[in-house]
């Protein structure tokens, strides 16, 4: 369990007033994991009982995300992510499901090596797997979906079972994250710019067989192959 203490709604309140997004967090219900439905969902498998997973033979770089998996099983992150296949099923475009976050996390954890940037493994793929969990509300409400994500982050996180928690800085680091994925910011913190660069990065432009029809920016779109 990492160091450090829970998250609580004054917690909240002081690091989004000091990045200017009291508006966003200011309401956030901070209530335990047990007041939701399905509360044995956030529970993580013992690693061997039954897992598939073989803690004593996997190397030491392979192994369960316990908050992560916390974050996937939340009941909030499920519905809003049913809401957002729902909505995208007949989308010809990129969608935002599983499979984008998960390239997301992939390529940000890639990048984040290669640039020696010593982040933690479990933030990067917290903050790819929750970057576009707003996306319903702005298809639904025409709220930017970096807002509206980062209010329903802030939920989930708040709301993680007693024994798998983020401590406030690391909340804070996600938050910001998906706040800022979308446009990034002069001074951007690492985990922001690492989200913004993987997701930007993620999209195969030069392969979209509608890509005549999307209007996404020229300058945006990735036009080959990259490492």
């Amino acid at each position: 369990m990492p160091a450090g203490k829970y998250i609580s709604r004054d917690d909240l309140a002081s690091f989004a007033e000091a990045a200017s997004m009291s508006d966003t967090l200011s309401h956030v219900p901070v209530r335990p994991a047990s007041a939701l439905e399905s509360p044995g969902l956030n529970r993580v498998p013992d690693a061997g009982r039954g897992s598939g997973f073989d803690a004593e033979a996997a190397p030491e770089d392979f192994g369960p995300m316990p908050r992560v998996t916390a974050i996937w099983n939340h009941p909030q992150f499920q519905r809003e992510l049913r809401r957002l296949n729902d909505l995208e099923r007949d989308r010809m475009f990129c969608r935002h499901g599983l499979a984008h976050l998960l390239d997301v996390a992939r390529i940000a954890w890639i990048l984040s090596l290669e640039d020696d940037l010593g982040l933690d493994r479990e933030l990067v793929y917290a903050a790819a797997l929750l970057h576009d969990i707003g996306k319903a509300e702005q298809y639904l409400k025409g709220t930017p979906h970096e807002a509206a994500g980062e209010k329903i982050a802030s939920e989930i996180l708040a709301t993680l079972d007693s024994d798998i928690f983020m401590t406030v800085s690391e909340a804070r680091a996600v938050l910001r994250a998906v706040r800022g994925h979308r446009h990034l910011r002069q001074d951007a913190e690492p985990l922001e710019e690492l989200i913004y660069r993987a997701d930007k990065r993620s999209r195969m432009c030069f392969a979209c067989p509608v890509a005549d029809r999307c209007n996404w920016p020229a300058e945006k779109r990735i036009r080959f192959i990259e490492r």
